[in-house]
């Protein structure tokens, strides 16, 4: 067995060694790819969600600055404040006169109110926006020269310019420049030379006058003369397009003018006339605001008692005011208050200012009549 066993043992080992080697063949090498990047996602921003329009009113007791989401769809083009603007929005930051002693500018947000340090160093009486500055008049009795002064200040007041000044003549009775309205190119603005310190009661003022300042050239182009037609404090407003301007003087007991421009000449007026259930009833009347689109006019008209005072609102019927225009009733005072007309806020929607026991801000459609109070307070500005 053992030697079988040595045997077999050798013709294994014979067999495989007689047994050749295979040949190996390497496996090409296998292609290394580079990773191909993928794109990034082009992503467009969405455009920041507008913030809704606000009325800023100040709450009459507390003086505090409150934020009244509006509801109504805007007419971009209204104006609010007439031709003697009280305050001005510069991104959602309303500012505004406070008639202190001295008065002086604050400015409100909806997280707070702060006032500009600045500002009082001289009283104001208007106070309006040109571009980022704010520019505001100083009456005469600041100047031992007889001058006055429109002054425009960066928002944060480290800069101030005189814009306009104007001497008065020892025998001239004091009046001073006030900011109007800034014009529709963006550079040039509007201001009225109005009397300084007069009294009396005066439900619905105005300008005494109307000028236009070219910011480039440095110069005013007279448009309404001072005292025009013998009167003062009669300009309620200029239209949109800048081409008329409601004018509420006259020696008549029963319509107003809308005077219109040809450039720097007063080309003609139409008749606005009052609504005929008023004749011999309203005593004073004024406050006209024109429309966005400038096709009509709503104004305000009252007893002129001011012992038991009461007012309407009525607008003009004939659109477009092209020609002399009747009048309807759209409002009614409670006794013992009266309306004034902040603007429209869309073409049906006239917004209003109550003066009572306590100021209130009123809607008023011009459809239906009916009347919305929307907040407690002085209205300062529209905020959109």
């Amino acid at each position: 067995m053992r030697r079988t066993f040595l045997v077999l043992l050798i013709v294994l080992t014979a067999c495989t060694m007689a047994t050749p080697a295979p040949t190996v063949t390497a496996p090409p090498p296998i292609a290394t790819l580079a990773p191909t990047a993928t794109p990034a996602p082009t992503v467009t921003p969405l455009p920041p969600t507008p913030l809704p329009p606000q009325l800023a009113v100040r709450d009459y007791a507390s003086g505090a600055v409150n934020f009244v989401p509006v509801t109504s769809v805007l007419d971009p083009q209204t104006h609010f404040g007439g031709l003697l603007p009280r305050a001005a929005v510069v991104e959602r930051e309303v500012f505004f006169l406070d008639y202190g002693n001295p008065p002086f500018i604050k400015a409100a947000t909806t997280e707070g109110m702060r006032e500009l340090s600045w500002s009082n160093e001289y009283p104001q009486t208007t106070l309006g926006r040109l571009s980022q500055e704010l520019i505001w008049s100083v009456p005469p009795q600041n100047f031992t020269d007889g001058g006055t002064e429109l002054r425009a200040t960066t928002l944060d007041g480290a800069s101030t310019r005189m814009v306009l000044r104007l001497t008065l003549s020892a025998d001239v009775a004091p009046f001073e420049p006030l900011f109007a309205r800034a014009a529709n190119d963006g550079q040039d603005f509007f201001f009225s030379l109005g009397p300084y310190g007069i009294g009396g009661y005066i439900l619905f003022g105005g300008a005494s006058s109307l000028y236009r300042y070219n910011t480039a050239s440095q110069t005013a182009t007279e448009l309404i003369p001072f005292g025009w037609n013998g009167k003062y404090l009669c300009l309620d407003d200029l239209s949109p397009d800048e081409t008329r301007v409601a004018h509420h003087c006259d020696d008549d007991r029963d319509h107003f003018h809308v005077i219109t421009l040809n450039g720097a000449q007063i080309a003609g007026s139409i008749d606005v006339y009052f609504p005929k259930e008023l004749l011999g009833v309203a005593q004073i009347w004024g406050n006209a605001r024109f429309s966005g689109d400038g096709a009509r006019v709503a104004y305000a008209l009252a007893l002129g008692n001011p012992e038991a005072e009461q007012s309407w609102v009525a607008m003009s019927v004939n659109e477009n005011l092209s020609g002399n225009t009747d009048s309807k009733v759209i409002a009614t005072s409670e006794v013992g208050s009266y309306f004034t007309v902040l603007g429209w806020l869309n073409a049906d929607t006239v917004l209003l200012q109550n003066y009572g026991k306590t100021p209130t801000v009123w809607s008023v459609s011009v459809v239906s009549g009916a009347l919305t109070q929307l907040a407690e307070g002085e209205f300062l500005a529209l905020v959109r």
